[in-house]
């Protein structure tokens, strides 16, 4: 072994020690660089890194209700709309009404929300995914439409 090449090894010896000590029980990420700053520790970038139990079904469980949160300040935007003079606004809702109070757009989707939530989990698991998959199907089609007629999302 040459000289050149002995210092090299020489080097590359230290290197992997500084990284094992930036990153202890990690092994070696790489001979030269730690990529810890980039979040690979992180389970909210990085979900495959760790078993936290961040499942498909609370993955979709938190993507129903996020669309039921934007559903949800919509309609109270439309009911702002249908109480200005001469408007032709009206929910397409018939549990809510054509034309209903603040307080009752406000109970229904915090009751639904909740129901949805508690409800799938009492589910068959055969059953919780195609529910899963058609309620946020319909959630989409509300909040998108809702968005085509320039209804915003204002709470």
């Amino acid at each position: 072994m040459s000289n050149l090449d002995q210092q090299q090894a020489s080097v590359d010896l230290l290197m992997q020690e500084r990284i094992q000590e930036t990153t202890p029980n990690k092994g070696i990420i790489n001979k030269y660089v730690d990529y810890s700053f980039l979040g690979k520790d992180i389970p909210a970038i990085n979900r495959s890194a760790q078993d936290d139990g961040w499942t498909e079904e609370k993955q979709k469980k938190a993507a129903l209700l996020s669309l039921h949160l934007v559903d949800w300040a919509q309609t109270r935007d439309l009911v702002r709309k249908t109480k200005e003079p001469g408007s032709t606004w009206h929910e397409q809702n018939f549990l809510l009404g054509r034309k209903p109070h603040q307080d009752k757009v406000d109970a229904y989707f915090a009751l639904t929300g909740l129901a949805e939530q508690f409800l799938i989990d009492e589910l068959p698991d055969k059953l919780k995914q195609p529910l899963l998959d058609s309620l946020i199907k319909l959630e989409i089609g509300a909040v998108g439409n809702n968005f085509n007629l320039g209804i915003k999302a204002k709470f």
